[in-house]
């Protein structure tokens, strides 16, 4: 079973590699729940981590319903980021009332060529999760990220058993969202997945983040290693 983990810097890489780990999803603005990083970031990534990254891309946060320059510049980072050394894309383009956009993500899907393409939680909001199943594999996608359409992994369960039953194959779906080692056992043994997706964050401070002013820029969010490791130890047992 494949371990997937979110990262948004080197030393995030780092630690997912020191974990065990086997592949990255790598994005910025993790607080935002995350959009397309630099060419420069991946391109550090790749320099520094041995594992494969797949790179978000999304133009910015709160939805997923794009204008034409919006979904212009997603064509371009896809172009970009895979030049770059991207092993894989992630993207999810829905239409105004939550149904998935096939044309767009079919598009999306021919540009990034040969590489894998996964929809991300996208998906989560889609109003009807078996039509959105079947509207992402006639575009072609690979993986699609899902919790069962729940905040948290574990009450989404039995919905999520059916979304995989209705893909049936023609597309993995890798559940996330909240996975850690206190209930990675039940994810599994429920759904037999082939890969598990999770992003254990914490907060972390620099020297310069509170000096006692009125600007106050605050903290930002690192990978807990220790987090990854409990889980891909307990996987790979």
């Amino acid at each position: 079973m494949i371990v997937e983990v979110v990262g948004c810097s080197v030393e995030d890489a780092l630690a997912i590699e020191r974990a065990g780990a086997d592949r990255i999803e790598l994005c910025a603005g993790i607080i935002a729940g995350g959009v397309t990083p630099s060419t420069g970031l991946l391109r550090s990534v790749k320099a520094a981590c041995s594992l494969p990254v797949m790179a978000m891309i999304r133009p910015r946060e709160g939805g997923f319903f794009y204008s034409e320059s919006e979904f212009a510049t997603m064509e371009r980072e896809v172009d970009e980021l895979v030049s770059a050394g991207a092993d894989g894309v992630v993207f999810g383009i829905l239409l105004a009332d939550g149904s998935i956009d096939r044309p767009r993500m079919e598009k999306l899907r021919r540009r990034a060529g040969t590489l894998p393409v996964m929809c991300h939680r996208a998906f989560d909001v889609t109003p009807d999760p078996l039509a959105a199943i079947d509207a992402l594999v006639d575009a072609g996608v690979d993986r699609v990220l899902s919790s069962g359409q729940t905040r948290e992994i574990l009450t989404g369960l039995p919905k999520l058993r059916r979304i995989m039953d209705h893909a049936a194959g023609r597309i993995v779906v890798q559940p996330c969202e909240g996975i850690r080692a206190n209930n990675v056992a039940l994810v599994v043994d429920t759904l037999e997945p082939s890969c598990i997706h999770f992003g254990p964050f914490v907060e972390a401070m620099d020297p310069t983040s509170r000096l006692g002013t009125e600007v106050d820029y605050g903290h930002h969010m690192v990978v807990d290693e220790d987090a990854v490791r409990a889980v891909v130890e307990l996987v790979r047992g």
